[in-house]
């Protein structure tokens, strides 16, 4: 076994063979839009030295090229003992942007996102099928390319995936390469593991409609009444004049205020049935997170002061990581907004990522705000002068109808139930097809079959093999490999690697 690992300068200019101090090396590939991972050890008898960040770094196994990226994380420990992680260039489609897409192929969007994304790119397999025109607000580049995919997935019937092949991003057609060697209990696997599970399942899917009954108000196409709200509270207050401390504009406030108001009333002890908290809910690990904030800096968590803090230095939700302050995205879609419904619009997206974000009521409370707190009004984006007219929602006036899909499943599994709202403009004929089409892809186990097995560099993420697993009934041939974890450690070399099986499986197009 033969590995070779350089670290290079960014400029190419200063390289260093690092092989001989290498150690514990793992590669990690995987489909789930994410970067191609090289972790490894440095061991040094005297001072360590330390691969600067950003710096390259060169991997080859027998002589084959593995790996090609750039260093973003370097541990130091007290046996000098250098712990770097290095992410090939997939890692710059993390990068956010707001583009609005022409009706064009998979292909050309992924040419685009790679050019602004400043990557080395190549179209290995060309896809033709014209995927619609998209508006893309605040999102990453990753999230660009994946919703294509899914649109040429859906339209086509063909899964295509990205990839780094040493320094060129590629873009590949699944599977990539259909393995003919057969991988099993007796031929190269070492251990295994199936798992099945419903817990992302449902076998009940409603399409919802929205009533709501009740004297209307007549308002400009232009703005939004306020009269039928009661004045802001002092929560609402404090709410506001913490963000203008931070140097936001009156509509910057207002758009996070309207979203707030939607889904607390600024209240930070307000709950919800999913045990959601505070002034923007924060649920699951993004209430924990919150608690450990505010327990590390001796906050109360749920005081209204400590939420604003947190929210605004640390809160992780959404497309948000570490505050309000730190989303170049957000902070950018806030400043330049120009209209209070823009800067409703991008923290909603980028923050509350609501499930029913009820877009109406966020307008009407950030518009209500900025009238009393900056003294005059605003009006929305919408420049004609036509009325139009509106009604306030209540729990007296509002009610909902329902299209429903019933699965097979519910006496095996009981009842799992999804609610989703109908498609605007949606008949009848149409929200039974959106419930059946939801329910088909709903009503599904996940099987992830996990396989311990002898290294081989051809079982990457994208890849195909055959199994015969004895013990786990599992004869079957090219199943895709969706994650792939590589391992040399002293003189041995392994392979972990994450497959899918099954109906749903099957259904992703491959």
């Amino acid at each position: 076994m033969s590995i070779k690992l350089e670290y290079w300068t960014r400029d190419k200019k200063t390289g260093y063979d690092l092989s001989n101090s290498v150690n514990n090396v793992k590669w990690t590939t995987d489909l789930n839009y994410s970067a191609g991972e090289l972790a490894f050890d440095l061991y040094f008898d005297e001072s360590p030295k330390k691969p600067a960040l950003g710096g390259i770094i060169k991997f080859w196994y027998n002589s084959k090229k593995i790996f090609y990226g750039y260093v973003f994380d370097v541990k130091v420990s007290a046996d000098r003992t250098v712990s770097v992680t290095a992410y090939d260039k997939l890692y710059y489609l993390k990068s956010q942007d707001s583009i609005v897409w022409p009706t064009m192929t998979l292909g050309s969007r992924f040419n685009e996102v790679c050019k602004r994304a400043g990557v080395t790119h190549k179209i290995v397999n060309k896809p033709t099928h014209k995927v619609k025109a998209e508006i893309c607000e605040g999102k990453t580049y990753f999230d660009m390319i994946k919703s294509a995919v899914n649109k040429t997935k859906s339209g086509a019937g063909s899964y295509y995936f990205v990839t780094a092949n040493w320094s060129t991003v590629e873009l590949r057609k699944a599977p990539y390469k259909k393995l003919t060697l057969i991988l099993g209990d007796k031929s190269g696997m070492t251990s295994g593991s199936l798992q099945e599970s419903i817990t992302d399942a449902y076998n009940v899917v409603k399409v919802y409609t929205k009533h709501t009954k009740g004297k209307k108000t007549s308002t400009a196409k232009s703005g939004y009444s306020t009269t039928s709200y009661q004045k802001s509270s002092n929560n609402a207050r404090t709410c506001w004049n913490f963000f203008k401390s931070k140097g936001l504009s009156g509509i910057a406030i207002a758009g996070i205020c309207g979203n707030i108001a939607q889904e607390s009333q600024y209240s930070p002890t307000a709950t919800s049935g999913n045990n959601d908290i505070g002034i923007i809910q924060w649920t699951g690990s993004a209430k924990t997170a919150l608690i450990s904030w505010c327990n590390s800096h001796g906050l109360k968590y749920t005081s209204l002061s400590a939420q604003l803090d947190y929210l605004w230095n640390a809160s992780s939700s959404a497309r948000t990581s570490h505050g309000i302050k730190n989303n170049a995205a957000l902070m950018r879609g806030l400043r330049n907004a120009k209209s209070i419904e823009a800067a409703v619009d991008i923290f909603e997206q980028q923050v509350e990522g609501a499930g029913i974000p009820a877009m109406g009521n966020r307008y009407r409370y950030a518009h209500q705000i900025y009238n009393e707190m900056n003294g005059s009004s605003v009006k929305g984006s919408k420049t004609s002068s036509k009325s139009s007219t509106t009604t306030t929602e209540t729990p007296k006036n509002t009610s909902f109808t329902f299209t429903t899909a019933k699965g097979s499943t519910i006496a095996r599994w009981g009842l799992l139930q999804k609610v989703v709202q109908k498609k605007d403009k949606a008949n009848s004929a149409q929200a039974k097809a959106q419930a059946k089409a939801e329910l088909k892809s709903s009503n599904q186990i996940t099987k992830t079959l996990t396989v311990d097995c002898i290294g081989n560099v051809d079982f990457v993420a994208g890849n195909s093999v055959n199994l015969k697993i004895g013990y786990l009934s599992q004869n079957k041939s090219n199943v895709p490999i969706t994650k792939a974890v590589h391992t040399w450690s002293s003189s041995s070399y392994t392979c972990s690697l994450t497959l899918k099986a099954g109906k749903k499986w099957l259904e992703s197009g491959f």
